[in-house]
Order: C-alpha cells, then sequence, then structure tokens
C-alpha cells in the first residue's frame, strides 16, 4: 500500500465484482422506498460563505493539478475548443471561417491533440480548458464556464481507470476540513473518502432500475433520475457505471472483445453533481474507427447542424448566386470535417497504441463538495 497521503493512481488490487461490492456494502436484496433515508450524511451541509468557496474552488484546482503533475504527467496548454455538437447549443457554433473566407470545422475535443502527444513517445497527457455548461443552471442564468481536466494514457485499462479516478477524488477531499466546507459536508466526504465506490455495469443499473420500478430499456441514456435512484440504491454512494451500449458512447471508444454492443466505457456518479467523471478504453483500429465515425450518429448530426447553420447563414441570403455558394460551402464544410477526423485516425495507422482517456469536470466535482444547488451556485455565478 502507498503511504498516507501520497497519490497512487493505480490501485494494483482488483477490483470487486459489482454483486460482491453490494453485497459488501449490505444492500443486496434491499429495496427502499424513497421515503427511506439508512445513511442521513447524505444530506447537503449548510451553506458556505462566498470567501470560503472561493478558497475552496483554488484549492481543488491546485490540487487536481498538483495529482496530476506527480503522476509525472505531461501538461498540454489548449486554446478553448468547440463541443462536436455546438457547445452553446446553435448550429453555427460548430463552423467559422478560416483567412479564405471558406467555412472550415472547429475542433471537437482535445483527445486528438493529447494523442498527438502520446504518439510522439509520452505515456501520458492532460490538459485543461473551459467547458461551457448549461446542466445545473438555475432559469436565467447563461451556461457556466467550468474547468475541464482531460487526460490520454498508455495501456490503461478500464479498472484503472475506475481506481485512477476514484483515488484522484478522493485524495483532493481529503485535503479538506470541516473549516472549509462545514460540518455536515465534511462528514460526508469523511463517509465518501473511507468507503470502496460501487461498481455496476449499464447492464446491472438497467436491472436494478427496472426492479424500482422504472420502465428502462438496454439503450436508454441514464439521465438524471435514473442516476438518482441508482445512488439512493448504493446509499448515496458515488457509483462507477462502466460497458454502457456503443450507440450512447463516442466512435473512438472501444467496443467490448465478448460484446460489440457494448463499449469499455465508464461514467463516475455522484450525488447532487451527477457525473463528475467519465473514462474509456480508446479504439486503435482505423478500420473500426472510420466504419463508427461515418456510420454513426455523430457525424450525421454535424452534417445536420452543417445544413442548419447554411439555411440561416446571412450571406447567403443576398448572394446572386445562393445555390452554387452554398453548396460549395457546405462542400468546403464537409472536407474539413473529414480531414479533422482523420487527422486523428491516421495517427494510429502509423503507431497503433493500446491507451486510455479520462475526463474530470471540476464544476461538478465543486457542486459534490459544497453540497450546491448547481455548479453555477458552487462557482457563485450570478
Amino acid at each position: 500500500m502507498p503511504p498516507s497521503g501520497v497519490f497512487n493512481p493505480i490501485n494494483p488490487s482488483p477490483a470487486p465484482s459489482p454483486a460482491g461490492m453490494i453485497r459488501r456494502l449490505g444492500l443486496s436484496g434491499i429495496q427502499w422506498s424513497e421515503s427511506d433515508e439508512p445513511f442521513p450524511t447524505h444530506h447537503r451541509g449548510s451553506a458556505i460563505p462566498l470567501k470560503r468557496k472561493i478558497q475552496v474552488q483554488s484549492m481543488v484546482l491546485q490540487k487536481v493539478r498538483d495529482l496530476f503533475s506527480c503522476d509525472a504527467c505531461l501538461e498540454s496548454h489548449l486554446p478553448n475548443l468547440t463541443s462536436a455538437i455546438g457547445s452553446n447549443g446553435t448550429a453555427g457554433s460548430i463552423v467559422e471561417f478560416n483567412d479564405a473566407g471558406e467555412p472550415v470545422f472547429s475542433r471537437q475535443t482535445s483527445w486528438p491533440h493529447l494523442d498527438q502527444l502520446i504518439n510522439n513517445g509520452h505515456s501520458s497527457a492532460y490538459c485543461e480548458r473551459i467547458e461551457a455548461m448549461n446542466h445545473g443552471c438555475p432559469a436565467g442564468i447563461p451556461p457556466v464556464e467550468a474547468k475541464l481536466f482531460e487526460t490520454v494514457r498508455c495501456n490503461m485499462s478500464l479498472n484503472e481507470i475506475c481506481d485512477f479516478q476514484e483515488t484522484l477524488v478522493k485524495n483532493v477531499a481529503s485535503t479538506l476540513t470541516a473549516d472549509d466546507v462545514n460540518g455536515e459536508n465534511m462528514t460526508r466526504l469523511d463517509r465518501m473518502i473511507r468507503s470502496n465506490h460501487p461498481r455496476i455495469t449499464y447492464r446491472d443499473a438497467v436491472g436494478i432500475l427496472r426492479r424500482r420500478g422504472f420502465s428502462v430499456e438496454f439503450g436508454y441514456y441514464l439521465g438524471s433520475k435514473y442516476e438518482g435512484a441508482l445512488l439512493h440504491y448504493t446509499g448515496y454512494l458515488p457509483i462507477h457505471i462502466t460497458h454502457f451500449p456503443a450507440n450512447l458512447k463516442p466512435y473512438n471508444t472501444k467496443l467490448c472483445n465478448g460484446d460489440k454492443s457494448l463499449t469499455a466505457t465508464s461514467e463516475y456518479i455522484f450525488p447532487f453533481a451527477g457525473r463528475i467523471a467519465e473514462g474509456a478504453e480508446l479504439e486503435s483500429d482505423p478500420a473500426i474507427l472510420r466504419d463508427r465515425l461515418y456510420n454513426g450518429s455523430l457525424y450525421k448530426q454535424i452534417m445536420k447542424q452543417i445544413g442548419e447553420w447554411l439555411n440561416g447563414e446571412p450571406r447567403l441570403a443576398g448572394s446572386p448566386n445562393k445555390t452554387s455558394l452554398a453548396d460549395r460551402w457546405q462542400r468546403s464544410a464537409q472536407t474539413s470535417v473529414q480531414g479533422d477526423f482523420e487527422k486523428y485516425i491516421s495517427l494510429l495507422e502509423t503507431r497503433p497504441l493500446e491507451r486510455a482517456g479520462a475526463r474530470l469536470c471540476a464544476g461538478r466535482l465543486l457542486q459534490y463538495i459544497m453540497g450546491s444547488d448547481s455548479v453555477a451556485d458552487a462557482l457563485e455565478v450570478s
């Protein structure tokens, strides 16, 4: 075991099976009603003053950086990147004009850049960037800008991804005291730190939800109401959900060897905050990547949004050659999309590597730590 206080990103001991973990927690066969409260330590603490919120934000972000640094992980500085489907929810957010006046695709995530660093010989790399978040914001408040940490690492399995994320969150929380986050919040954090966090597969999750009366089928997206029910089932301990259906995960996540309908992916769900982190083993076969990309929903959604952008582009409305210009711009944008993804896939044609990716949303982590009603509240956005 590592000395107390030293960051150990990978727990060498094998992860217990989902059934074994549930039995260890004493939850097997229990059917709680919504009014049952077997663990009072899941309650929110009292409100934290603004000055202390700012201090906690600074402490948490710095601790995450320190943990990556002591893990010999190369830090990469990136400009803010646009989501593949539009970070602000508008069709035009995925398209910008280059110096030649042609529409081009805005890069979708930092993983292609991090993969380039891995391809250059680094064993691990990470970056931090800003994510615009609508989820959890009160009505009338614009998207919140929160820190997002992303990493790519060589030769890391799905169990090791879960170990890495759990150890990181526990190490961050262990640096805080009741003076920082108030007594009730610290009691809840202390229980989280001292407990093993259950790991269940997506199929397990669907079965649990069905037994609790939810009408949910394989392939459904597990939104907040389902997450809440699963957290209630585990006594409000954070939970790793693994092996999601391929239709719910990006094209570059690895398919499971025994069942190609599943992916080697995980989501890390917390009370109050929902999905704080996610991870995946990444596909290294270029043929599989191209098949999943061009036949999957992401590429079709991008093409649809480019069409919506063209329909609303004011520069086309007054053009005497509207039809030919729209066709040219559509071809240019489509070529740019394909070129951007092909740069990522071509890396693996020259040097295929087994690697994994993970991301941590600092805004949601702070929401959980402080027991806040929303990310906006945790970051004190008004």
